[in-house]
């Protein structure tokens, strides 16, 4: 089993795609700050050759919660159901991974104030009784126009770990930040590609029990 996990992540019959959404900007939360949030995301698988067919691939839903643990460290813990849209002959045997949940826990480390940062990411994903690991370093760099809009360009690399076997896989994402005010809430629309193409919508609220209103 986890051999053909290992075979669905990597190989471009993909079973289904690792998660390359973040719905994250360079800012870090203030301590004590709180960031609600919840996501749907879907993504498109491309065949290798122009024949392969275009579909479906994952229809995500999630969500995730943060807290500012000072203006230089933040903890995320995150939660996301993956639906596949994938079946495939794959070694002789058909494969269908459907009903796969993953869970991550994230520490975020400022490098330049509310413009860049780093984000050191730790899954599980979790589907028929087996599990395989992930660790997702990412960088994220923050342009914010004014307190109603901000972009984010987010460079990643997908370390995919099963039974003592590794990949590696890169991928980028592009998102943007908007709201009346992005210190309490946005709107995080997301677009990413890492062999295959996502979209996703991110709505966070944000709880700051010191900030004065």
């Amino acid at each position: 089993m986890y051999g053909i996990l290992l075979a669905c992540m990597t190989m471009t019959t993909a079973c289904f795609t690792p998660i390359n959404t973040t719905f994250d900007s360079a800012r870090l939360l203030d301590r004590g700050e709180i960031e609600i949030q919840g996501s749907g995301s879907l993504y498109h698988y491309y065949g290798a050759k122009i024949n392969d067919p275009v579909f479906d691939a994952n229809r995500n839903l999630g969500a995730a919660i943060g807290i500012g643990l000072s203006d230089r460290i933040n903890m995320r813990l995150r939660y996301e159901y993956l639906k596949s849209g994938f079946s495939s002959n794959l070694f002789g045997e058909e494969i269908r991974l459907n009903d796969i949940q993953y869970m991550e826990l994230s520490g975020k480390v400022r490098l330049i104030k509310d413009k860049l940062a780093l984000t050191m990411p730790l899954g599980v994903y979790s589907s028929n009784g087996a599990s395989f690991y992930s660790i997702d370093p990412r960088l994220t760099y923050t342009y914010r126009l004014n307190n109603l809009f901000e972009a984010s360009l987010i460079p990643k690399v997908h370390l995919l770990f099963v039974d003592g076997e590794a990949a590696a896989m890169p991928g980028v994402s592009v998102g943007f930040g908007i709201s009346s005010n992005l210190d309490k809430w946005a709107i995080r629309p997301e677009f990413g590609y890492d062999t295959n193409i996502v979209f996703g919508v991110g709505v966070s609220y944000y709880v700051n029990p010191w900030r004065n209103e």
